[in-house]
């Protein structure tokens, strides 16, 4: 059997089907009595998700190749992390991100439960109650900051893109400043890929606007904590389930990794208390533009949640916050942005949909530069 060596074998759908037919086989088959995988539901350039049947009931398997083991290997991790904060998780009913496998069959597997529930949407948003139980998960999350041991004995180096493998070390020792820019300078990269009618300057402009707050001096976001905080850094609508018992549960941990806690809560305003059309920046009601307009609009949605979180830390916490919120709020809409902008690259976006898209995302980065640019 030829292994999966490459993308070129990985885009191989009869290649891939008969590899993953004999890992089935050889490796699911006797561990967890799987015969064969179901319906695929995400078929990414290095990642496959299948739901399947075995003798505990129904799972979702998780098919990586072997360049994204170390997220095989995050998610075993956090999967212990996340339990022992009291959250809710699938079960892991396997994690198979070793050597053996990738050199045998030239991929790597999670298996997990098949969590029943309902998800949060546009169609079903998060109640007020909801939101109250979103942020005792992420406070739940975040106020693991890990210790000294976790920080020195690092696993995997910070790669080309700036992504942090799970309880890894940056080299230059400051975990939370490189989190911050090499994150930042990601997200403002795609600026270039819309014609937003400010172009590259606009990135230009926001990055110096980062930099200055998010690597300046000793008030950096985040200096006063000690520690950086586990993430989920996938903490979106589509990962979070309610169950019929009303409790929560987050799914896809792969991605899981240590960071600046501000950067993920503000996903809590950003994804889960507003609809997609209420974020922006512009002049609202109050007659406040920019940042503090935003807050002033959506306070009555947006602080219950904030509050339970701050009051689930350590002081801390809402000190860096009080500070460095109009960062935080910058990262986030830069990062819907961002995301938008990339999404006008699929080849199968409709264009009705890509100039919905267009405006939006040039809308977003324009209002975030001027925001930026006011005294």
């Amino acid at each position: 059997m030829e292994l999966i060596r490459n993308l070129k074998d990985w885009r191989d759908r009869s290649s891939m089907d008969r590899t993953i037919a004999a890992y089935v086989s050889a490796r699911l088959r006797p561990k967890l009595g799987i015969e064969a995988l179901g319906r695929c539901l995400k078929d990414g350039q290095r990642r496959r998700v299948y739901e399947a049947q075995s003798t505990a009931g129904p799972v979702i398997v998780k098919i990586y190749h072997p360049r994204r083991a170390r997220q095989a290997r995050n998610a075993e991790v956090a999967h212990e992390r996340f339990e022992a904060a009291g959250v809710g998780v699938p079960r892991l009913h396997l994690s198979d991100a070793g050597k053996d496998a990738a050199e045998q069959f030239g991929l790597c597997c999670a298996v997990q439960e098949r969590v029943k529930g309902s998800g949060f949407s546009a169609d079903n948003p998060a109640s007020d109650d909801d939101l109250l139980k979103i942020a005792a998960v992420l406070a739940a999350i975040h106020a693991d900051t890990g210790d000294s041991g976790d920080m020195e004995n690092a696993g995997d180096a910070v790669d080309a893109r700036g992504q942090f493998g799970l309880l890894s070390k940056p080299e230059s020792g400051d975990l939370r400043r490189d989190f911050v820019m090499k994150n930042i300078e990601r997200r403002l990269g795609r600026l270039s890929e819309i014609d937003s009618g400010a172009g590259r300057g606009t990135a230009e402009e926001l990055l110096l606007w980062f930099e200055a707050r998010g690597a300046g001096g000793a008030d950096y976001p985040g200096a006063g904590i000690a520690g950086a905080s586990l993430l989920h850094w996938d903490f979106s609508p589509s990962n979070v389930i309610r169950r019929a018992d009303g409790r929560l549960v987050v799914l896809d941990l792969d991605k899981s990794l240590r960071g600046l806690y501000g950067m993920e809560l503000i996903r809590l305003a950003l994804r889960f208390a507003l609809r997609p059309d209420e974020v922006a920046l512009e002049a609202r009601t109050e007659g406040q533009a920019g940042f503090e307009g935003f807050w002033l609009t959506h306070a009555r949605r947006i602080d219950p949640p904030l509050a339970a979180y701050f009051n689930a830390m350590p002081a801390e916490f809402a000190a860096d916050w009080e500070l460095h919120r109009d960062f935080y709020l910058a990262w986030g809409i830069t990062s819907i942005a961002s995301t938008l902008s990339r999404d006008l690259g699929r080849a199968d976006l409709p264009e009705s949909m890509r100039d919905t898209l267009g405006r939006r995302a040039a809308k977003l980065w324009g209002e975030l530069a001027a925001a930026t640019r006011a005294p």
